[in-house]
């Protein structure tokens, strides 16, 4: 039996797997889809079945299938690895396991707390007056905290001291106790469906405050979770948007009730951390709202932080006196797809808030609305978006567009990064066609000179690149571009090697091969040219000193050297 990297990427189908979150197209050789990673209108994501790999020409990200899985799903390297073994029944090897035993800990735990819930009547019944009944219960693994810690202790095998990591356990005099104590508590997990912490809600009308969230940890940082998103990023991708509500409870009824695509914020408002989670799925985000003064203000907060994160921003604002959980217990279904229909950018909402709030009937009612709304337009990174509602704000109020743009200065012009597409400017392009061919027939680079000018080359990355390349295994069928990748650390370097293969796989064979005659003979040729230079030099000096006997000696090496060169 395979064990690890090689046996999952063995057994998975990097075109199957990636056609779970991009359409993808056939397209001679490969695949191509609208890249995930990036906004773009014309395909240049590119998946080879041949290779099992992906690369976007447009934002240069590129990889196997793990790599995609490390980046559409926000994981590290470990993640995904044990993520996609876990799915296809890979095993791996104990010295590939990190410590995990915090979540081992976080796992017991809510095993601990489900357990005492169904022996706790009070918090069933507050659950069942919330609609909430077992299938539900079941799913997402509610508990309760009500029963002494000591029966958890004396049968875990797990150490305490893990336990205490989560930050969820106090001391007091010789007792343990936990944070939830008398709570509701609601499992959170993160994408990989892994315990990482938990809130909790109490069941005491008159307790305070009413949720309590686990502190940080070393897994869990309130400001980058996400509640819900491991059962519908999915959803979330099919659709296209996903909806943020705040409460746990909010986004358990309205899962309930059939909406698939929504996740909580943990009882806050949606944070920086929580969008670029969000945007491994889409770039479509749906605040749900209260429509007090807190949920307003919250939404207003969101507008400078979606323009900022380039996220299509919008709301959906509740009736008055209802929250999610209560409206869709209220409208079912059907009600709350209505309401999500009616959803529209935040920018638009405040237009049409602040029109009915100041008025545009008067000047000094039209300065109120202009003064309010502009800065929020100013604050667009996109300057086609803040024209246009420069436009809609002279057309409302009569006032000419050329007015507001002496009152704010342009955003500058984007330059792109110097790091972006850093692959390109590592190799020449002609070494980068060479190594591409190499690549992608290794058969041909065995039986062409270029192992015999390697020790000739002056460029250190290119010399690298090559000497790995022989050092591998290239008898037929048995060269690998993962194994070859797996040879370098830079990402820049990888993010090279897979462009290459792309750019050089539809060559027909016989150009492949004349592009690699033809560079070791360039090599050769430069390296006779460097030794005639030398020469002609000597000969120069040799000349200045009247000595006869070593100009024939030069003349007599150059000749060799041009002679052994022709006959070759």
């Amino acid at each position: 039996m395979r064990y690890g990297i090689d046996a999952v990427l063995d057994k998975v189908d990097i075109v199957d797997l990636v056609s779970r979150y991009v359409k993808l197209k056939k397209s001679g050789r490969n695949f191509v889809g609208l890249c995930p990673f990036h906004k773009e209108k014309t395909p240049s994501f590119t998946v080879s079945p041949e290779k099992q790999l992906f690369y976007c020409f447009g934002c240069h990200t590129g990889g196997n299938a793990i790599n995609f899985v490390m980046k559409y799903e926000n994981l590290d390297f470990q993640d995904a690895l044990e993520s996609l073994a876990k799915e296809y029944g890979i095993p791996l090897k104990e010295w590939q396991k990190k410590t995990i035993s915090i979540y081992d800990a976080l796992g017991e735990l809510a095993d601990f707390y489900h357990s005492n819930l169904k022996i706790n009547e009070a918090a069933l019944k507050y659950l069942k007056e919330r609609g909430i009944g077992w299938d539900t219960i079941e799913e997402f693994k509610l508990g309760f905290s009500g029963k002494d810690l000591s029966e958890l202790f004396a049968t875990s095998k797990i150490p305490k001291d893990i336990f205490f990591s989560t930050g969820i356990f106090r001391i007091s005099g010789r007792e343990v106790h936990d944070i939830f104590w008398g709570r509701i508590v609601i499992p959170i997990f993160d994408v990989n469906g892994r315990v990482i912490g938990f809130g909790g809600r109490t069941i005491d009308k008159d307790r305070m405050p009413k949720y309590i969230n686990s502190p940080d940890s070393q897994v869990f940082q309130k400001r980058s979770v996400l509640f819900g998103i491991e059962k519908t990023k999915r959803q979330i991708v099919e659709k296209n948007f996903a909806i943020v509500v705040e409460g746990y409870f909010d986004m358990i009824t309205l899962y309930k009730f059939g909406v698939k695509n929504v996740v909580a914020s943990l009882g806050t408002a949606i944070t920086e951390d929580q969008i670029k989670k969000l945007k491994n799925y889409t770039e479509n985000i749906t605040l749900m709202l209260d429509s007090d003064d807190a949920g307003i203000r919250s939404a207003l907060r969101a507008i400078e932080t979606f323009s900022n994160m380039n996220v299509n921003g919008e709301i959906v604002l509740l009736p008055e006196n209802e929250d999610p959980d209560s409206f869709a217990r209220k409208n079912g279904h059907e009600g709350l797809s209505f309401l999500i229909s009616k959803r529209k950018p935040v920018i638009d909402y405040y237009f049409d808030y602040y029109k009915q709030k100041y008025g545009i009937e008067t000047v000094n009612k039209k300065l109120a609305f202009i003064r309010t709304l502009l800065p929020y337009v100013e604050k667009m990174r996109d300057n086609v978006h803040k024209m246009l509602y420069m436009k809609r704000i002279s057309e409302l109020t009569g006032v000419g567009e050329h007015l507001f743009w002496d009152e704010i200065k342009n955003r500058p012009v984007e330059i792109p990064s110097e790091e972006e597409g850093n692959e390109k400017k590592i190799l020449p392009p002609v070494t980068r066609v060479v190594l591409g061919c190499m690549l992608n027939d290794p058969e041909l680079a065995v039986n062409s000179g270029l192992r015999e000018v390697l020790k000739d080359l002056k460029e250190r990355t290119t010399k690298d690149l090559f000497n790995k390349f022989f050092e591998m295994d290239l008898r037929e069928d048995q060269f690998n571009v993962n194994k070859y990748l797996a040879e370098f650390d830079d990402q820049d370097i990888k993010n090279l090697i897979i462009s290459v293969v792309f750019e050089t796989q539809s060559l027909e064979r016989e150009a492949k091969r004349k592009i690699i005659d033809d560079y070791v003979k360039y090599i050769k040729e430069s390296l006779v040219r460097e030794k005639l230079k030398g020469l002609t030099e000597r000969l120069v000096s040799a000349e200045k000193q009247r000595d006869e006997r070593k100009i024939l000696e030069i003349l007599t090496e150059k000749k060799e050297i041009l002679r052994a060169f022709r006959s070759n």
